[in-house]
């Protein structure tokens, strides 16, 4: 009979033990620098993918090591004849109490993980609750204008925050799961060891394997190192990204006050053109009245001298006097029938002269607010031209990076690529937007411009005709002075 395998009697196992205690301090220190380091840039879903993708290679290796480990175990433990059954070890109390503290290691350990996860839970609530509050407090001094826009920004903050929080759940559950595979892996591994302790053969094996499993844990504790790198290097480049919006957000009030200005500017000058045109048509109006007047007055020293020669011949015309009289009545009868005639259709040109000039002034502020909303798409524009810049900028950088550092790409790669074709996607699709709508206003502005200018050439045509109609008045009116100085 043999001397059963304890921990105290056994060799091997004290050193497993000893290893054991190593590897798990080891692994707690990493775990806890890679849960630091996650926490300042958890928004960034590239860095949870490294991790979850170096927990894999752990786990499937770890796999590995206990399925070759089983196989050693179930090949050396197959029996075929009777003395070998007689040489296998009898299973004794420390061996039996050894399983049992095991497992209740293992239930104590699933429900303290069940009571941190609870306690984790509440504590993200608070969390978000307070920035929440934080949140709403900055939203009361962003302008109204931008409201919509932060409150988009601030559901896509809610939501990848939570995505954080829920990452950081997942990943704390998988460090705690590989620690109890771990765990599992090691008591099991230490079982066999102890089991295997018959030959010297299998002990060889086992510690080869021991120390491809170090190699392994050496592997895995670099490539977290140097994901905690690439993390320090992620939070920089957020860092500089936000400085490089502040100084956006300071241009474009700059730009905004600028255009503010500008455009209080040109409403002055544009008042001013308007008062310089009406003071050239009352000087050209006045310029056409003194005109008649010049007329008037030649045309009253004419009649000056006909009266002369008419109070000449008053004498002989006497005896006719009466028979004009009568002619007289009947003719200032006829024109006082037509001046009235007349008067009316001048009172209705007035009227339309009046509704013109309205809309003529209805149109210029149609030209302002026209030109005021040309303005502040070109403002659009402009704006969305520099995003779109800053935006292939960063994009080109990335993609310069991604190919300096990643030359065979991975899954990761291919979806950033992904992404980054949507981004230029939608950035050809903002700019074509942008033309069409620039294209469509300056159609709008032409036909504008063209029904100004028909409205123009009808007052002109209008003002011709009221021209035409005083002068056949005034016509009119200077027949009927001579008509009463023949009667008189």
């Amino acid at each position: 009979m043999r001397i059963p395998c304890n921990t105290k009697t056994c060799k091997i196992r004290k050193k497993l033990n000893v290893y054991k205690s190593v590897q798990l301090t080891k692994d707690s220190r990493d775990n806890l620098q890679v849960s630091k380091n996650a926490n300042g840039s958890i928004k960034n879903e590239t860095v949870s993918q490294k991790l979850q993708e170096s927990e894999e290679l752990s786990k499937s290796a770890q796999k590995n090591l206990t399925s070759q480990l089983y196989k050693v175990y179930t090949d050396d433990k197959i029996i075929d004849t009777y003395d070998e059954k007689m040489e296998q070890p009898i299973p004794t109390k420390d061996t039996f109490h050894t399983k049992l503290g095991v497992n209740n290691s293992n239930m104590n350990y699933v429900h303290q993980e069940a009571v941190r996860k609870e306690k984790f839970r509440s504590e993200i609530d608070k969390s978000i609750v307070d920035e929440i509050g934080d949140i709403d407090l900055d939203a009361e001094d962003i302008c109204a204008k931008d409201k919509k826009i932060f409150d988009k920004l601030q559901k896509e903050l809610l939501s990848e925050k939570k995505r954080s929080k829920v990452l950081e759940m997942e990943l704390e559950s998988l460090t705690c799961s590989l620690n109890c595979l771990k765990e599992d892996n090691e008591q099991r591994a230490a079982c066999l060891k102890g089991a295997l302790e018959t030959a010297k053969e299998q002990t060889k094996v086992a510690m080869n394997l021991v120390k491809q499993t170090n190699d392994q844990a050496d592997l895995t504790t670099a490539d977290r190192n140097e994901l905690s790198n690439e993390i320090a290097r992620l939070q920089e480049q957020v860092t500089e990204i936000a400085r490089k919006n502040t100084v956006l957000l300071k241009e474009r009030d700059n730009l905004k006050n600028k255009l503010q200005s500008l455009s209080e500017d040109e409403s002055k000058r544009i008042t001013l053109d308007i008062k310089c045109m009406l003071q050239s048509y009352k000087i050209t109006e006045l310029s056409e009245v003194k005109g008649m007047l010049q007329s008037n007055n030649s045309i009253l020293q004419d009649m000056k001298e006909k009266v002369e020669h008419l109070e000449y011949c008053l004498c002989e015309e006497t005896k006719t006097c009466h028979y004009l009289k009568e002619e007289f009545e009947t003719l200032q009868e006829n024109h006082s029938s037509e001046i009235r005639i007349k008067e009316k259709i001048v009172e209705e040109q007035n009227k339309t002269i009046s509704k013109q000039k309205k809309l003529l002034h209805d149109s210029e502020e149609m030209v302002q607010q026209v030109a005021s909303e040309f303005n502040q798409l070109k403002d659009e524009l402009h704006e969305e031209k520099q995003k779109s810049k800053s935006l292939q900028i960063s994009l080109d950088k990335i993609d310069d990076k991604l190919n300096k550092a990643y030359i065979s790409q991975c899954e990761q790669c291919r979806t950033l690529t992904a992404e980054i074709d949507y981004l230029k996607w939608e950035n050809q699709r903002t700019t074509a937007v942008a033309r069409l709508t620039y294209q469509k206003l300056h159609q709008s502005m032409k036909a504008y411009e063209k029904k100004v200018i028909c409205e123009k050439q009808q007052h002109r045509y209008m003002a011709l005709v009221i021209k035409k109609k005083d002068q056949q008045i005034e016509i009119l009116r200077s027949q009927i002075h001579e008509n009463n100085m023949r009667t008189f």
